[in-house]
């Protein structure tokens, strides 16, 4: 039984990881030409998520969100300080939604 247990624990293990690198890569290719500035990465269990504040040319930012390896941008703009807003505000939801974020 405890063989079983650690058995179990690696594959659990290995796959809380490779959902991680799959949301890393997902940002990383649509953020390739810009600087991440703040980066969360929250979880719950073995479902991963990751937030990014990516500062672009002229001042514009972007933030993107990663789950089940797919990004997509959901804001946008040239206000660093309403970049940082939606950032901010979707850790929170996340967080009340029994996310642990670091």
């Amino acid at each position: 039984m405890k063989k079983l247990l650690v058995s179990c624990c690696a594959v659990l293990v290995a796959s809380c990881s490779t959902i991680q690198q799959n949301n890393d890569s997902a940002i990383a290719a649509l953020t390739i030409d810009g600087e991440v500035e703040k980066s969360m990465i929250c979880n719950r269990c073995i479902d991963f998520r990751r937030l990014v504040i990516v500062k672009r040319p002229r001042g514009r930012c972007e933030v993107f969100y990663a789950k089940g390896g797919h990004a997509e941008k959901v804001a946008e703009g040239d206000d660093p300080g309403a970049c940082e807003s939606v950032y901010e505000r979707m850790g929170i939801d996340l967080a009340s939604s029994g996310f642990d974020c670091r």
